[in-house]
């Protein structure tokens, strides 16, 4: 407790408990640093029982990286025409994926891909322009302006209907 006073952790917003498989070293971390009213305290878990221990003495949440990377990882290997996939919930995600091929030159409109397909295209990431030397840009979808081959679409939906995008 000493040790944690002399760096100041009782003046901070938040604090990581990141200790590696020593459970008990973890949840010590955990109690000190509710005690010493650290706002928001975010503890390393290596099981579910863990980290529900955890969050019973005072962890505001409670992360498991092996288990987020597996899961990431498996959701790349089971979708990979996804450049990057965000759950949001069970069953809906949020996804970036690169225009596919035979959407190339058509607009949301046309596609209607909210009532053909329950999908929410929310933004549109342009590349450079290397002619203008403009950079990426993020912007909100038009649904008139065609869809460029390498324009990365972020899409929402559920993920069985997300899981029927072309991969291409």
């Amino acid at each position: 407790e000493q040790a944690l006073l002399m760096q100041g952790i009782d003046k901070v917003d938040a604090a990581v408990v990141g200790i590696g498989r020593d459970f008990e070293a973890s949840a010590l971390a955990t109690v000190l640093l509710k005690q010493l009213g650290v706002p928001r305290i975010v503890s390393r878990a290596v099981s579910r029982i863990s980290a529900r221990i955890l969050a019973r003495i005072g962890a505001d949440e409670v992360v498991n990286p092996e288990d987020e990377s597996a899961d990431r990882w498996a959701n790349r290997l089971i979708s990979p025409q996804f450049l990057r996939q965000f759950e949001l919930d069970e069953g809906h995600s949020l996804v970036e994926i690169v225009t596919p091929r035979k959407w190339v030159g058509q607009t949301l409109a046309k596609l209607n891909l909210r009532a053909r397909a329950g999908l929410h295209v929310v933004a549109i990431r342009r590349p450079p322009q290397a002619e203008t030397g403009r950079p990426a840009l993020l912007r909100l979808p038009s649904p008139e302006e065609p869809l460029g081959e390498r324009d990365v679409l972020v899409i929402m939906g559920r993920d069985a209907d997300l899981a029927r995008l072309p991969r291409d």
